[in-house]
């Protein structure tokens, strides 16, 4: 995978930001899009989320649009990402013909989360507001809570994120080791509390420090777990039992 080094993505973003005159969050990606001559325009036809093309020589991003605003904001900023890609990649001094797909798409995906939460304000905000997920949704409404909770992973403290939706996990990342741990028994009793009383859950224990967010709507049940683990934790930590 050729992408590149995280500090060298943010100095691209910060570019990128800075040439668009963006100076505080939100980021709207279709103001970025615009300010460097980019027409959005929405297909509803169109079987992928997003693409972009050629128009008469002039760049077009093709949204297909979603109710949900987060949702057409991370099409932009990924569609941004693949502007940017060829001219990423030529800095980096990859060879165009080793640059795959799933290069592409990766940069494509780290670029976009980086532009929705750059690290030069997000980082700072996270450890104001006690990685506060309601109050950082406030300030950066245009990216998703689940947006949020993976990019929490980019800070320095050893962290895991768990999604859960309808009672189950469906996804949990750690940035510490390859295999998330199991779920800590403190883990599991968060993410009950929040489950059942559509509510903020916290916990802590042995160093550990969970967070639990109740994302419910109407017809959907959504918790994302937040949490932090001590600095010396390994493989080989004491996890409890598995849920």
């Amino acid at each position: 995978m050729i992408i590149g080094h995280d500090d060298l993505l943010d100095e691209l973003v910060e570019d990128v930001l800075n040439e668009a005159q963006v100076l505080h969050p939100p980021i709207d990606p279709f103001l970025v899009a615009a300010r460097y001559g980019i027409t959005i325009a929405y297909d509803g036809t169109q079987t992928t989320r997003g693409r972009h093309k050629q128009l008469a020589g002039k760049p077009v991003i093709l949204v297909r649009p979603d109710e949900r605003k987060e949702r057409n904001c991370w099409v932009v900023a990924h569609e941004l990402g693949e502007v940017w890609a060829t001219e990423w990649f030529r800095r980096n001094g990859a060879i165009p013909n080793e640059v795959t797909p799933a290069d592409r798409e990766e940069f494509a995906n780290r670029f976009a989360s980086r532009l929705l939460l750059p690290s030069r304000w997000f980082f700072l905000d996270a450890e104001l507001t006690g990685r506060h997920f309601c109050r950082l949704k406030t300030r950066y409404r245009t990216a998703s809570y689940e947006l949020i909770g993976w990019r929490m992973l980019d800070l320095p403290q050893p962290t895991v994120v768990t999604l859960c939706d309808q009672g189950r996990i469906v996804r949990r990342r750690s940035n510490r080791t390859p295999s998330s741990p199991a779920l800590f028994p403190i883990e599991k009793e968060a993410w009950q509390h929040a489950h059942r009383e559509a509510d903020v859950a916290r916990r802590t224990a042995n160093g550990i420090v969970v967070q639990a967010w109740a994302i419910h709507e109407p017809h959907w049940k959504r918790e994302i777990l937040h949490t932090i683990l001590p600095d010396e934790f390994s493989q080989e930590f004491d996890v409890g039992e598995e849920f």
